[in-house]
């Protein structure tokens, strides 16, 4: 997946993932989805602010967090959920397999390569919905980077992108590939077979970890369906930059 940001030394990337990682990759066979759990790093949550603010800092002075004390807070207590899916070619697809890497998401223009992260988005979004859902009901603010607008997926949007690139390299240090100003994160297993996109929270990690949980159960219901969507057209050109 082609996303852009600013580039950062690899060491001090590897440091920071290290030092701030609460919970080790797991992969969810209900949704196929991989995704481990972080504190973001004060480098990085001063943009996550700016990018979720209309949501996220009427959650904080609920908490009594004072503006002042909004980067702090965030560093210490929000948490980063990197996700990843691996990405099949469209016939796989059509065939029900979501599990296998075999396509590569940086070919563009293809269509089918725009096809398939169409699905892949559409399913990360059912699953953030349901997760963020859970969580909602619990009182905790959770909402998503999206890769389309580049805002946030759920709350209003701010004048503010999201940095993903930065953002995953900064809790994950993997490796990127420079195009341009942009960058393919490149998954260790998947390579460039994969679709990246973050999710993010209030919520302790344990409440966070229960909701996941209840989410995967709630899968065979919520997974979308390839087929209906084609026949209903949802597929379309303008969704090359996704």
């Amino acid at each position: 997946m082609t996303l852009c940001g600013r580039e950062k030394p690899r060491g001090t990337i590897k440091a920071t993932k290290a030092l701030r990682q609460l919970a080790a990759e797991e992969y969810d066979l209900n949704w196929k989805i991989q995704y481990s759990v972080h504190r973001v790093s004060p480098a990085i949550a001063g943009d996550m602010l700016a990018a979720f603010r209309n949501e996220l800092e009427p959650a904080l002075r609920k908490l009594g967090v004072k503006p002042s004390e909004d980067r702090t807070y965030l560093s210490e207590h929000l948490l980063g959920v990197p996700t990843w899916q691996p990405a099949p070619n469209w016939s796989q697809m059509l065939d029900g397999d979501w599990k296998s890497a075999t396509l590569d998401l940086s070919l563009y223009p293809n269509m089918e390569v725009n096809k398939v992260r169409k699905m892949l988005y559409l399913k990360f979004k059912a699953w953030a919905s349901t997760v963020r859902g859970i969580l909602a009901s619990r009182g905790y603010w959770a909402d998503a980077s999206c890769p389309i607008t580049g805002y946030c997926m759920f709350g209003p949007p701010t004048s503010t992108t999201y940095n993903e690139l930065e953002s995953l390299t900064h809790m994950l240090g993997f490796q990127y590939i420079p195009i341009g100003c942009c960058g393919i994160v490149v998954h260790p297993t998947w390579g460039r077979a994969a679709y990246p996109v973050s999710f993010l929270t209030l919520a302790p990690l344990e409440e966070l970890q229960a909701a996941i949980r209840e989410a995967s159960a709630a899968a065979a219901e919520r997974v979308p369906d390839v087929r209906v969507i084609t026949e209903a057209r949802e597929l379309v050109d303008g969704d090359s930059c996704i």
